[in-house]
């Protein structure tokens, strides 16, 4: 079965690097396109869903803001497993000051330029616990960041509607996950001390729960 790989804001297919599918299950890693003016994130989703060839079943795997594109997707070419880490279900699993930050398009005020320039102390604490290997690799993908796609993302996730919960999904979480905090995500497993970046700390994890959902 085809398995399409949606990866994090910024991110690309390096960041499952360490996810193995079992026997009979092929990868296919998605990447992102520049979304267009005004575009939203349901609109974004079908025309990003033309990369998928739904004529047999598929899986979809989406990460963090990727997590979301694949719930809007699903909608429009549904999947037979959907499997989201580190990210929302729905609307209701965001924090709530990203949605009053949304509504009040205070997202629009953030120094973008200066989040993607030097990565520090503080993102390595955002997105972790992380090792050395994460590290590097999370800093290389902030640092390949496109400004003007981090504002339009941030604002997507800050104003995303979706409340519908998705079928056939298995929601993986990490319980010390800073950006998307576990007490509001009503998540399939929740891996103990699993931060943001939990998709390499707890490979190991992820890779058994995919063996075991799709035996």
């Amino acid at each position: 079965m085809t398995t399409y790989f949606i990866s994090g804001l910024g991110a690309d297919k390096r960041a499952f690097d360490k996810i193995e599918l079992p026997v009979g299950y092929e990868a296919v890693y998605l990447d992102w396109v520049p979304p267009l003016a005004d575009e939203n994130l349901e609109q974004y989703a079908a025309r990003f869903a033309q990369k998928i060839d739904a004529s047999a079943p598929f899986m979809l795997v989406g990460l963090s803001f990727g997590g979301m594109l694949a719930v809007e997707i699903s909608k429009i070419k549904p999947p037979r497993h959907l499997v989201l880490i580190a990210t929302a279900a729905t609307r209701n699993e965001l924090p709530l000051p990203y949605r009053i930050a949304g509504g009040l398009r205070l997202d629009k005020l953030l120094p973008y330029k200066r989040l993607t320039k030097k990565p520090g102390k503080f993102i390595n604490w955002l997105f972790g616990p992380l090792d050395e290997e994460s590290k590097e690799i999370l800093h290389s993908f902030i640092k390949n960041t496109n400004p003007a796609f981090l504002k339009w993302a941030i604002g997507q996730i800050a104003r995303w509607r979706n409340t519908a919960h998705p079928a056939n999904l298995l929601q993986i979480h990490g319980s010390k996950d800073k950006l998307f905090p576990a007490q509001f995500s009503k998540a399939t497993f929740e891996m103990k001390d699993g931060g943001h970046f939990c998709l390499f700390s707890h490979c190991r994890v992820i890779n058994m729960l995919l063996a075991n959902q799709l035996r």
